[in-house]
């Protein structure tokens, strides 16, 4: 169950449900529970989760397309898609609105 921080949580599903494009900025200390927020915050819709390495950037460009394909489905070019570029500019003819989080 989650509680507390209603207010944010409040926040974020209004600013998810707009039709207009938009970047969310969250920061604060460790541990501080600002991915559970984001979690609460899109149990009910789909979204994208994905956290960085310090590998490669291409192996994280390959566990970004597998997320996304996880979460808008498999269209048999999101997982072709050769760079970052490409890829968040296909993400976003695919899916109308979806947050993507790290």
């Amino acid at each position: 169950m989650f509680t507390g921080r209603h207010v944010e949580l409040t926040d974020l599903r209004r600013e998810f449900a707009t039709k207009r494009p938009s970047l969310v900025i969250m920061f604060g200390r460790r541990r501080a529970g600002k991915s559970t927020l984001i979690q609460e915050a899109t149990k009910d819709i789909p979204s994208i989760y994905y956290q960085a390495t310090r590998g490669l950037a291409s192996d994280n460009l390959d566990m970004f397309k597998t997320a996304a394909i996880t979460a808008v489905g498999d269209d048999g070019v999101t997982g072709e898609m050769p760079n970052w570029f490409t890829m968040l500019n296909h993400l976003a003819t695919i899916a109308e609105r979806i947050p993507v989080w790290s």
